[in-house]
């Protein structure tokens, strides 16, 4: 009932973990059901308490990102007056779309890693 996602790979060795078969994995899904559906509730707990973080980095990359193409090009424009308005406009919608998207953003569990230790 921890996350463990911080340290999964230290954990154990590679060389000590095996993959069970299709069939295997089925019998133990189906086994600890109930434990793995409370599992995936916490893990859905904490993952949504990461996401306001998570947008925020984005954002910032975004803003450095297409911010800083945006001012190149204004800078650029200062020395070659060949740099069109559209060039930037460009990039500002660029940056509008991003900024959009983001307020739009949820959190989606795409998979589920289960492992058994013995």
């Amino acid at each position: 009932g921890r996350d463990h996602s911080a340290r999964i790979d230290s954990i154990a060795p590679p060389e000590k973990i095996r993959r069970v078969d299709h069939d295997t994995a089925i019998k133990i899904v189906k086994a600890r059901q109930t434990e793995l559906a409370q599992m995936m509730e916490s893990a859905e707990l904490i993952a949504d308490t990461q996401v306001p973080e998570l947008i925020e980095s984005a954002r910032r990359n975004g803003r450095t990102v297409l911010g800083g193409e945006i001012d190149r090009l204004l800078a650029l424009r200062q020395v070659n007056p060949g740099v069109r308005d559209a060039e930037i406009e460009f990039f500002r919608h660029r940056l509008e779309q991003f900024e959009r998207a983001l307020g739009h953003a949820r959190l989606r569990l795409d998979a589920v890693r289960v492992i058994v230790s013995i």
